[in-house]
């Protein structure tokens, strides 16, 4: 008799995969995945079986690493959800709200196998604000994070339930006619377009980085969102309010920009220090503190410490955008010239300890390449990639780097910056910049540029190239995984201290990559001399392509 895979959505038959595609092997048929989207907190049920024109007996049960969210009727094949799926509360194995699982279907020594790819899609569960009561929970945080440079972040509150947990919230543009609860400075014109992409652009930003999900509404008298944004007349130029609970108004999550500096607002770009400093104030409405001073909103305990600034570990905007001081060790430099475009890496880790992680973003082969890396224009900015096989490549740049690949460091391109700590990268220029990898982030493969680079590796497997160039030194460290050293024809040095430098390569473990143009009867092994006694030369006839150190 003839078998055939049938999938019922609520009853309905919706797809259908007749024999043809179920070959066997060794009594086992696995066909491609089946994927499907699936709104968070449904529970109706899937039925996904294999059935049989004769009617005979067939049995089913489910395996996979998300089997336990599920459960079958053994002669039905109907799967029902254990509990409704969250998806601000990601539970699957992969943490990425896509729920995998198989359904094998059994009649005698026969089985059928069907892979099941189920995409948790989020549902706005938001609540409208009023000006009186926030819509969205405000929780006060009961424990340190275990982290103090996630710690040195925390405002003490967050929206919705316990830390790790998203939430979706509301946000609203306020102008002068506007409801508040409370008393406010003078109430100023509305935003502009342009402003207003601005701050859209940054919540559309931190959802990237963890499972919380915002909501743009239009304010009347009786609506308005968990974040308010808007002009007052006031001083400082800016300033926000965390989450949090105030019996008879709605404070919490309030932002305001001062309307003296109206103009600079409504032009603000990225790097310059007006559209840095909205994504700070919005960083301050969702739960993050300056690193200089403690964060009181809880009423269990208190973070980070109160301090000059730019004198704590870690306070300067390489780190954080929540800081004052443009370089680590630096004074108050709002008013300087450069400023991140991004939350950079330690407000990232303390968005995805408060919301969670969206382990989505990023998640197919990525690379980083100019449109990143500018070459006309300085860059400060952070990336938070959540899997596949990425590249950084700043091939395009002529400046040296100090290229970091280990998660939660910093990268540095151009000849006056090396760290954090130095003063030149308030005021950066093109061909410069500072480049952070969010902590948890793997990028597995570098390509350099036309300078000379020192590359860092991490412990994943790297392939790592130090770009091209005749008579340009890069070194390489490749770090603990299995890594590819790539060299290339005429890219090398016809002097020895000019060739390029592996210093942790492992006979064992690591390889030489040999790009086009050149192969394995072009090169030879010979041992090194003086300074590099101890060391064995990669070269060709031409030049010479690597130094080995220690081998």
């Amino acid at each position: 008799d003839q078998a055939s895979l049938q999938l019922y959505l609520n009853g309905d038959i919706t797809d259908e995969f007749p024999s043809s595609s179920l070959v066997p092997d060794s009594a086992q048929v696995q066909p491609e995945v089946v994927a499907l989207q699936w709104a968070e907190n449904a529970t109706s049920s899937l039925q996904l079986g294999v059935t049989f024109s004769q009617g005979s007996l067939v049995s089913y049960e489910l395996t996979g690493p998300d089997k336990a969210w599920f459960d079958i009727d053994s002669q039905t094949g109907s799967v029902g959800f254990v509990a409704g799926l969250d998806f601000e509360a990601a539970a699957d194995a992969d943490g990425n709200n896509v729920y995998e699982f198989s359904v094998l279907s059994r009649r005698g020594s026969e089985e059928f196998a069907r892979d099941i790819k189920l995409e948790l899609v989020n549902v706005d569960e938001s609540v409208i604000a009023s000006p009186k009561v926030d819509g969205a929970a405000a929780y006060q945080l009961q424990q340190s994070s275990g982290s103090s440079k996630v710690d040195n972040l925390l405002i003490g509150s967050k929206w919705g339930t316990v830390p790790g947990q998203g939430v979706d919230i509301t946000y609203s543009f306020y102008d002068s006619t506007s409801t508040f609860a409370y008393d406010t400075h003078d109430l100023g014109v509305a935003f502009g377009d342009d402003v207003k992409q601005v701050v859209r652009h940054f919540f559309e930003e931190i959802a990237t980085y963890a499972l919380i999900n915002f909501t743009e509404i239009t304010e009347t008298s009786n609506q308005v969102g968990d974040v308010r944004i808007g002009y007052q007349a006031g001083t400082p130029y800016a300033a926000a309010w965390g989450p949090d609970y105030y019996s008879g108004d709605s404070y919490g999550g309030d932002v305001y920009f001062d309307l003296s500096y109206y103009q600079e607002w409504e032009s603000a770009k990225p790097g310059d220090g007006f559209f840095s400093t909205i994504g700070h104030e919005i960083g301050h409405a969702l739960g993050l503190e300056h690193p200089h001073g403690q964060g009181v909103y809880s009423d269990h305990l208190s973070f980070g410490t109160n301090a000059e600034v730019g004198q704590q570990p870690r306070d300067g905007n390489p780190y954080t955008i929540m800081s004052y001081a443009a370089y680590e060790g630096g004074n108050n430099g709002i008013h300087l010239p450069q400023h991140p475009s991004t939350y950079m890496i330690d407000d990232i880790a303390a968005l995805q300890y408060l919301y969670g992680v969206n382990n989505r973003t990023n998640s197919t082969d990525t690379r980083y390449d100019g449109e990143l890396l500018t070459a006309e224009t300085p860059f400060e900015l952070a990336i938070w990639d959540a899997g596949g096989v990425d590249w950084l490549d700043w091939s395009h740049l002529d400046s040296p780097a100090l290229v970091d690949l280990t998660d939660g460091q910093l990268s540095f391109f151009g000849t006056r910056i090396s760290n954090a700590m130095d003063a030149d990268i308030a005021a950066m220029v093109a061909g410069e910049g500072v480049l952070g990898i969010a902590e948890g982030a793997v990028i597995e493969n570098a390509y350099g540029g036309l300078g000379t680079d020192a590359i860092v590796g991490n412990t994943s497997d790297n392939t790592l190239f130090g770009g091209l160039g005749f008579n340009v030194r890069d070194e390489l460290w490749g770090g603990l995984g299995q890594d590819i050293f790539i060299c290339a024809l005429n890219e090398g040095a016809d002097q020895l201290n000019n060739a390029d430098c592996i210093t942790d390569f492992t006979l064992s473990d690591d390889k030489i990559g040999l790009a086009s143009g050149l192969s394995r009867a072009d090169v030879k092994f010979s041992a090194g001399e003086g300074d590099y006694q101890g060391a064995t030369i990669l070269s060709t006839e031409q030049e010479t392509l690597f130094i080995l150190e220690g081998v």
